[in-house]
């Protein structure tokens, strides 16, 4: 069996990647799907305090 290269970068990939590096490369949209994921992964990684009152409390 062949062993799989896990370093491989396809041409799209470096294109993309290089893309990314360039000023002005972030439309507003961009930067806030980045922002809602960093959000949603810390609060799946981390323990978040409930904010505001939960709308079951008391059931």
């Amino acid at each position: 069996m062949k062993k799989i290269d896990r370093l491989y970068e396809s041409e799209a990939d470096k294109f993309l990647k290089s893309f990314d590096t360039q000023p002005g490369a972030t439309s507003p949209s961009r930067r806030q799907e980045e922002s809602k994921y960093k959000d949603v992964n810390k609060r799946r990684d981390e323990v978040v305090e409930e904010q505001g009152t939960p709308i079951w409390k008391g059931f």
